[in-house]
């Protein structure tokens, strides 16, 4: 077992939510050779700005493959796709700076100290 999913395992045992544990975006941590931190230790306005921006593109690229293009895009439904984005990021930052304040937890480097789990 890698270090990283050892800290996987043991944040999930603490009681920490699975979508919390993993990295954020998820496919960065298929990328072999490099370790990323869990969700819960990001800044949580990186990861509103980063959902937003991802959210909004993601819906609207499927929305434009599934419905828009027979359609066409109106402002509306651009409005809507940043709406989208806006609100699962916002959902997202929320989530990581609620079980921050729960749990305590200040920073990466503190914490993998203080847990004797330092790289």
């Amino acid at each position: 077992m890698q270090k990283s999913e050892f800290i996987q395992e043991y944040l999930k045992i603490k009681g920490v939510s699975e979508r919390l544990v993993r990295p954020y975006p998820c496919w960065l941590a298929s990328i072999p050779g490099k370790q990323y931190r869990p969700r819960l230790f990001e800044s949580p306005w990186k990861l509103f700005l980063w959902q937003s921006v991802l959210g909004t593109v993601s819906w609207g690229v499927i929305m434009f493959l599934s419905v828009w293009q027979l359609q066409g895009i109106t402002l509306g439904q651009c409005y809507s796709s940043l709406f989208f984005g806006v609100a699962t990021g916002l959902l997202l930052a929320l989530d990581v700076f609620s079980a921050k304040k729960k749990f305590g937890i200040t920073n990466w480097e503190q914490w993998l100290e203080d847990n004797q789990l330092k790289y």
